[in-house]
C-alpha cells in the first residue's frame, strides 16, 4: 500500500470525500430561487415545454447541481492526489503553478495535478509551459540533476503523453506514477464509497426540502391563481432591463 498502512489511506480519502460532502451542503443550504433562476437560459425551459412548478424548479436544480458536483469533485480529486503524492515522499511545491515536488532515481519531477484530461485551452496550457519553464530555470542554478515537467490528470485517458516541454500523464497511468500501485486507480473506488449511502443520503433530504421550498416560491411568484407559469414574469425576472 502507498501510505504507511491501510488505515491511514483510508483515512486520508475519508477527510478528503467528508470536505467534499461538506461543501456540497453548504452550497444547497445558501443557493435562493431568485439566484438559481438568474443563472437559467428560460427561453430554454419555454422550448421544452414544462408546464408545472416543480418540473421548472426540478430542471433547473439538477443543471445546476450537476455542474457544481463535478467542480467540487474536480477539487476533492486534486486534493486527494496531492495527499497521496505527499504520503510517499512529494513535497507541496514552492514554485508558482506547480502542485508538488519530488525526487526519484535521481530525476526531479515537477507536478500540476488537474482533475481531467480536458481541462485547459490554448492560453491556460501556455500558462502551464511558462510555470514549468520558470521552475525548471530555478532550479537549473540549484542542481545538475535532470527535471522532468508533468501535467497529471486524475481521470481519463491520452493518446500521447508526450508534450514536447512536458509529460501528460491521466487516469491509471498518472496514479501509478504518483504512488507506484498500478491498480491504485481502481482501489480508490472502496474509500470514495465508504459511508457514500449515509452522506448522500443527508444531502438528498435537503435537497428534497429545497425542491418543495423553491416550487412553493415559484408558484406564488411566478404562476397565475388557475395555476398556469405566467412566462413573460419569468422572462422579465430572469432576463430585463434593471431600473
Amino acid at each position: 500500500m502507498i501510505c504507511n498502512d491501510l488505515v491511514e489511506f483510508h483515512d486520508g480519502v475519508e477527510t478528503q470525500l467528508s470536505e467534499f460532502h461538506h461543501k456540497r451542503l453548504i452550497k444547497l443550504k445558501r443557493l435562493t430561487l431568485g439566484e438559481l433562476l438568474c443563472r437559467k437560459n428560460l427561453y430554454l425551459l419555454e422550448f421544452n415545454r414544462l408546464r408545472t412548478a416543480q418540473n421548472v424548479v426540478e430542471s433547473i436544480l439538477d443543471e445546476y447541481f450537476a455542474l457544481q458536483e463535478e467542480n467540487l469533485f474536480c477539487k476533492f480529486a486534486e486534493k486527494l492526489a496531492i495527499f497521496i503524492s505527499c504520503s510517499v515522499g512529494a513535497q507541496k511545491s514552492e514554485f508558482l503553478g506547480i502542485d508538488v515536488t519530488f525526487e526519484r532515481d535521481s530525476t526531479i519531477f515537477l507536478v500540476k495535478i488537474k482533475s481531467r484530461c480536458s481541462w485547459a485551452n490554448s492560453s491556460q496550457i501556455n500558462k502551464l509551459r511558462q510555470n514549468f519553464a520558470t521552475a525548471k530555470n530555478l532550479l537549473a542554478q540549484q542542481t545538475d540533476k535532470k527535471v522532468v515537467a508533468i501535467n497529471g490528470c486524475c481521470y481519463g485517458r491520452e493518446n500521447s503523453s508526450d508534450k514536447g516541454d512536458y509529460l501528460k500523464l491521466c487516469g491509471q497511468e498518472f496514479w501509478h506514477f504518483i504512488s507506484g500501485d498500478e491498480q491504485l486507480y481502481a482501489q480508490l473506488i472502496e474509500p470514495i464509497g465508504y459511508r457514500a449511502k449515509e452522506k448522500n443520503q443527508a444531502f438528498l433530504e435537503a435537497y428534497g426540502a429545497l425542491i418543495n421550498q423553491f416550487t412553493a416560491g415559484f408558484y406564488k411568484n411566478f404562476c397565475s391563481t388557475d395555476g398556469y407559469i405566467i412566462w413573460e414574469k419569468l422572462v422579465a425576472y430572469n432576463s430585463a432591463k434593471l431600473r
